[in-house]
């Protein structure tokens, strides 16, 4: 076969191209993964190999595999026992400092380990309706605010339910009345803080109550992950329990409705899956969220109530916002079922900041994807310069 020289000129950029491209991407990817050679054996020197050699080769992979699972066994060491393991505890461990007083409570949590000693900020006070303020800071040489916003509790809201959709809606359903819950129309009682050890854990704890003690909140927070009442939390939230007792109901067949009010710069969403659920941290959740400088703050909650000792659901209404507001806050209901014992749980935090011990990419090599895609996109690049060279 006779290969003509005036061909070979005009192909030599794909001769020589592709072999020395694809020499690169394996020079690249081999050492990375792993993978350093390959050994041929004759079928000669294969049939020598022994049913014994066998067996001891197979039975040193098997000891290497079991002294590699012992090993991942003992770095997943869970000595508290909630599901969360010791190396992942100590990359996500907080140093709290709390400030208490009458009607306010000042809480600075800031991450002990890593380079990033990123701070939440969470300011609870009961000066007008019941507020909790979330600040975020990630220590990146300038200190700013990367994320600040609010969640006030504004009123409860008895109503019949017109329409039958489980949720208030104000032009539609029939407003029975309206408790509202800042300082000018109900009393607190002043704020009591404590701390209480579960297991090895200090669980740090806040109480607000009214006087008549139809409306109560307590919050839990702590330094590592925690079960609280069954409830795990991470150290980067503060676990909620909403109390409602003995409502002064006026209607007999009337349902509740809390209005909660939210204030950030930008506006809040509705999810419908929580970072805890993706962690599979928790089930049945829902929440409002919002984004700002890349940092999302949640306000979460279980999309169960406990209503007089039953397990039932909880409704919640999309995001809107509240012309009433002269701030341009927007509102939420959540809707609780009749009863005179109502406990509900919800949670409040900064997403996406946890630290994940061992996660790999889904070739289990980091940047591999990266290296395709770029090698991908060069190979088109070259051939399509080649084509229109042509």
């Amino acid at each position: 076969m006779i290969i003509k020289l005036s061909y070979v000129k005009r192909h030599l950029v794909a001769f020589l191209t592709i072999p020395l491209l694809l020499g690169l991407l394996f020079a690249t990817v081999l050492p990375i993964t792993g993978i350093t050679g390959m050994t041929v054996v004759d079928d000669d020197e294969t049939s020598e190999i022994s049913e014994s050699e066998t067996t001891e080769v197979d039975k040193d992979e098997t000891e290497e595999k079991n002294e590699s699972e012992t090993s991942e066994d003992e770095d997943d060491e869970d000595e508290d026992e909630d599901g969360i393991g010791d190396e992942e505890e100590e990359k996500n461990e907080r140093a709290l400092q709390i400030e208490a007083s009458e009607k306010e409570v000042q809480i600075e949590s800031e991450l002990k380990n890593g380079e990033n000693k990123d701070s939440i900020e969470i300011e609870f006070k009961v000066t007008d309706e019941p507020e909790i303020k979330v600040e975020y800071e990630s220590e990146n040489g300038s200190n700013e605010i990367e994320l600040s916003f609010k969640v006030k509790f504004y009123s409860l809201i008895e109503y019949n339910d017109t329409n039958l959709d489980g949720i208030f809606n104000e032009s539609e359903d029939d407003l029975v009345q309206e408790l509202r819950l800042d300082t000018s129309h109900v009393e607190y009682l002043p704020i009591s803080y404590s701390t209480e050890l579960i297991g090895n854990t200090t669980i740090h704890i806040i109480n607000a109550i009214t006087t008549d003690g139809v409306f109560s909140l307590q919050f839990f927070i702590a330094e590592e992950f925690a079960l609280v009442n069954g409830s795990l939390i991470t150290p980067t939230e503060m676990k909620i329990d909403i109390g409602i007792n003995d409502f002064p109901f006026i209607n007999e067949t009337s349902d509740l409705a809390l209005k909660l009010r939210l204030e950030a710069e930008v506006e809040y969403e509705n999810d419908e899956e929580t970072e805890d659920e993706e962690g599979e941290r928790a089930t049945s959740e829902a929440e409002v969220e919002v984004t700002m400088n890349g940092f999302t703050g949640f306000f979460s909650w279980s999309e169960n109530v406990l209503v007089d000792g039953n397990v039932m659901q909880v409704k919640a209404s999309p995001v809107d916002d509240d012309h009433d507001s002269d701030f341009g806050e927007q509102k939420i209901y959540l809707n609780y079922p009749r009863g005179n014992k109502i406990l509900h749980d919800p949670k409040i935090g900064v997403a996406g900041i946890l630290q994940v011990a061992g996660v790999p990419l889904g070739t289990g090599t980091p940047g591999f994807e990266a290296i395709i895609v770029a090698f991908t996109i060069f190979i088109a690049s070259v051939i399509t310069i080649y084509r229109h060279r042509r």
